[in-house]
């Protein structure tokens, strides 16, 4: 068993994505919120965690991109995705008999983001839950035919160095004493922290294989969607954090949602309780991936109680994860969440002790937050020449206040006019006064 190095760290901070297709649009508005109180607030991230579309929106993070980026990214791909031509229509019938969607347009435009990038290469830590339907399967990566696995043979851990397997330690050993596993389905993490077996995977496949939704995408070398299991992939990061040497006493978690419909079955509708399978085919598949998300957000809160934060919008109607018609909708939504108490929680547990927040500007005209702690700058002294910059702040004991700022802009504008053979000029002098509040902090 590989020893694992106790890592010392004051703070470990996991910014975590629910899957959600088409929705993951939420999470990056709200994630733009977030950044324009603080803007270097994805460079203090530790470890991003996202499962299907928020997998392939964790990746981009990962790789560097900013969260506009991103955001540009899906918007314009998603059209092109979930779009269905009349001969896949014809020949699935309808996904009767195949998926909804093939895959094709995902990974061509996957390629183009990530190229041969695999998890080392990311400039950030990072984690993808997905689900493989065979843990003896050798389809990833290809291997001569005789290293593949018998069918009828015993399955080894410690030979297994393609996939992170979930432990479980009620395994079998053999006299040798090297752990076996039974054939079965199983769900596995590819990520790049310490003792990672998963550094080597291409981000594309790690990216498809996550976002593999059934009925919606087909299977992709052997895995489906991580969301089955881990949609709220929270406890999966924590856990994983944890392993590979992190306190935790140190983890502090913001779990951002995809929106919650709010999904019910009604007494009227379920009657006298006798249902088949019929009935719940169109329900339990729901039924599941909304339990999985909160009894996760439940474990995640009661483990690490405050430094655990989530936001979870609810939708004003039902949205598919394969509706991009509604992304406007989507938008609407997100940017009416009121985030107040999640920019407390950012400032109280996301910086630590040093961490220095630029200051930005917003009119006073427009929705700002109004931090409780964040102290505003003040006129530099004489005495404090040698302060940075004039960084001077109030003593913490003293009263939080923010400062304002009267900008005056003056526009003129010429115009010129033919009288006869003269040309007359005319200027007209605008001047308007904006107020802009200012913020600046450091955490002390």
């Amino acid at each position: 068993m590989t020893k694992i190095k106790k890592v010392e760290k004051s703070h470990y901070r996991i910014l975590s994505l629910d899957g959600g297709g088409v929705r993951s649009i939420i999470e990056t508005v709200l994630l733009k919120k977030i950044i324009e109180v603080f803007p270097t607030f994805l460079d203090n991230v530790d470890l991003i965690t996202g499962a299907s579309a928020g997998g392939i929106l964790a990746l981009e993070l990962a790789s560097g991109k900013t969260n506009e980026e991103a955001s540009e990214f899906f918007k314009k791909i998603v059209p092109d995705i979930f779009h269905k031509s009349w001969y896949h229509e014809f020949t699935s019938l309808d996904s009767a008999i195949a998926p909804a969607y093939t895959n094709e347009k995902l990974k061509e435009v996957l390629q183009t983001q990530f190229g041969d990038m695999t998890l080392k290469d990311l400039p950030k830590k990072i984690l993808i839950p997905a689900f493989q339907l065979d843990n003896h399967s050798s389809s990833v990566p290809e291997m001569p035919d005789s290293e593949k696995i018998d069918a009828d043979e015993e399955y080894c851990d410690e030979e297994d160095q393609d996939f992170e397997i979930i432990p479980n330690p009620h395994h079998r050993k053999n006299a040798d004493g090297p752990v076996t596993h039974h054939r079965r389905w199983a769900p596995r993490f590819f990520h790049n922290l310490q003792s990672s077996k998963t550094n080597e995977h291409l981000c594309v496949d790690v990216a498809l294989r996550t976002s593999a939704a059934p009925t919606y995408f087909p299977i992709y070398q052997g895995f489906v969607d991580g969301g089955v299991y881990a949609n709220n992939p929270s406890l999966c990061a924590v856990t994983s954090a944890i392993s590979s040497g992190i306190g935790i006493e140190n983890i502090v978690v913001l779990s951002l949602s995809t929106g919650r419909d709010g999904k019910f079955v009604s007494p009227d509708q379920y009657g006298a309780g006798n249902w088949g399978l019929a009935q719940w085919a169109p329900t339990l598949i729901n039924m599941l991936l909304d339990s999985n998300v909160e009894i996760t957000d439940f474990q995640c809160a009661q483990l690490l109680g405050t430094r655990y934060h989530r936001v979870d919008p609810l939708l004003t109607q039902n949205i598919d994860l394969d509706q991009p018609k509604f992304i406007p909708l989507l938008e609407e939504i997100a940017n009416a969440v009121d985030l107040t108490l999640t920019f407390e929680w950012v400032e109280k547990f996301w910086f630590k002790k040093g961490d220095h927040i630029r200051p930005i500007f917003t009119p006073t005209t427009s929705p700002s937050y109004t931090s409780p702690i964040l102290r505003p700058r003040v006129p530099k002294s004489s005495q404090d020449d040698d302060d940075e910059e004039g960084d001077n702040i109030t003593d913490t004991n003293k009263e939080n206040m923010n400062a304002s700022i009267e900008v005056d802009t003056t526009i003129v504008t010429t115009t010129s006019a033919k009288s006869g053979n003269d040309t007359i000029d005319s200027t007209t002098t605008t001047t308007t006064t904006s107020t802009y509040t200012y913020r600046s902090c450091s955490i002390q």
